[in-house]
Order: C-alpha cells, then sequence, then structure tokens
C-alpha cells in the first residue's frame, strides 16, 4: 500500500521534473543546474537555462531595439507593402477576436 503523498509511478528525478514543470508549463523542464549558478529550470526547445535567457534579453535589449529601426528604416518600402497587403486579413483577425470578446461580456 502507498503512502500519503507517494505515487505509483516509478519516475527518475529528471522525468518527475519534466513531468511537474509540464503541469506548470509546457515550454520549459527541470534539467541540470545551469553553469552560472541559476538553477535548473531549462527551455524545452534549445536545453537552455531560463534565467540566462533572460538575461541576456535585458542585456541586449537596445541593441534588438536599434537592429529593428535599423531594419525598418532600410527595409521601409518592403515593410510598407507587407503591412497594406496583409491589412485586410489582419482586419478579419481583429473583428474575429472582437467577436469573441463581445460574446464573453455580453451578460455584464
Amino acid at each position: 500500500m502507498r503512502g500519503v503523498g507517494q505515487s505509483h509511478h516509478n519516475f527518475s528525478t529528471s522525468q518527475l521534473g519534466l513531468v511537474l514543470s509540464m503541469e506548470i508549463n509546457p515550454k520549459t523542464f527541470m534539467g541540470e543546474p545551469c553553469k552560472h549558478g541559476h538553477g535548473r529550470l531549462r527551455y524545452k526547445s534549445g536545453g537552455d537555462c531560463v534565467e540566462c535567457v533572460r538575461q541576456y534579453d535585458k542585456d541586449h535589449a537596445e541593441d534588438k531595439r536599434q537592429y529593428g529601426k535599423q531594419w525598418h528604416k532600410d527595409n521601409a518600402e518592403y515593410d510598407h507593402q507587407y503591412r497594406k497587403d496583409h491589412a485586410e486579413e489582419n482586419l478579419r483577425k481583429s473583428a474575429k477576436i472582437d467577436n469573441n470578446f463581445e460574446g464573453i461580456y455580453a451578460d455584464t
């Protein structure tokens, strides 16, 4: 007979971490400890430490903004045409979203 809190599954520690993290966030899992001391939470897609990725994004936010500005400047004609070509599709998508919200808040 199993005791309180015991499972009939025989998971290893890493498998248990994966199962538990899937219940919390399907994009992450508990893996090996980070070499920078951040813990064990990692992204499934590449195995990167979640905290390392957050720190990198924070440290390089200004570079990304500058790159985006420069790209839009260098590709202004393409960007304008793309937005024009996809405007109708985007309007349909936003109308669909608006209709869904109207149904949600209709009773209030």
